[in-house]
């Protein structure tokens, strides 16, 4: 178990899985807030400026934690990305928040659709499950190396 609770932002394809995740990842990860893909564009930006976006497309992790979110206080650690997110995504995504000097460097942590033993479409019970054990133990071993600290001029993307 983490030594701390990690925060982080997670983004997905669709609300069920993100439920799923959310939930799974719990206690040794929070999710402070769920970006569908249809809306990441737009939220992204307010996020890694510690501000919640004014119009989520989802709430369901604030739902899920029965609270609202404070950015502020306690900012979030990494960014994890559900396996709807390719290379070219990712790149797009990065460009649009490439600004150190405006928005939060902090890891990015996807999915390694090679390693997936399921498919989502066919078993998304066992995918999920696969999922989000190495999401915890990815960000868990992540936070024990420090990698999850913010960095001005760099950031990184990891597989797990």
């Amino acid at each position: 178990m983490a030594s701390k609770v990690i925060r982080v932002l997670a983004a997905g394809k669709h609300e069920g899985m993100g439920r799923r995740v959310i939930e799974g990842l719990r206690p040794e990860v929070e999710v402070v807030h769920f970006m569908l893909s249809t809306s990441i564009e737009s939220e992204l930006p307010y996020l890694l400026q510690n501000k919640l976006p004014p119009n989520p497309a989802s709430n369901i992790a604030s739902d899920i934690l029965g609270r609202p979110i404070s950015l502020s206080e306690t900012p979030p650690q990494a960014l994890i990305l559900g396996g709807a997110y390719n290379d070219d995504a990712v790149a797009s995504l990065r460009a649009l928040v490439q600004d150190s000097s405006k928005y939060r460097q902090i890891p990015w942590v996807r999915v390694d659709a090679s390693k997936s033993k399921f498919s989502p479409a066919e078993e998304p019970e066992k995918y999920s499950q696969d999922v989000i054990s190495r999401f915890k133990e990815g960000l868990v071993k992540l936070e024990k190396e420090g990698k999850l600290d913010v960095a001005e001029e760099k950031w990184e993307v990891y597989f797990i």
